[in-house]
């Protein structure tokens, strides 16, 4: 569904903005956890997969990639 779709991919701009200051404020990385009997990421799994796999978070979900960085200093600018 389209909307659902749009939804997930806003919603993963906005914490991208949050991920993005933490690794810049703390200067540590963005510290996903992994997926475990707990809810991963803050509760936000489908978020994380679906930023790593747009290539805003490198691929082990540690740190926010350049890409994303950018992606988030677009979101903000809007």
């Amino acid at each position: 569904m389209k909307a659902k779709q749009d939804f997930i991919d806003q919603y993963t701009r906005k914490l991208l903005v949050g991920w993005s200051h933490h690794e810049v404020a703390a200067d540590t990385p963005v510290e996903l956890e992994e997926c475990g009997p707990q809810q991963c990421a803050y509760g936000y799994r489908v978020y994380v997969e679906y930023a790593i796999n747009k290539g805003w978070l490198v691929k082990d979900g540690s740190r926010v990639s350049a890409k994303g960085f950018g992606v988030a200093a677009s979101f903000l600018r809007r």
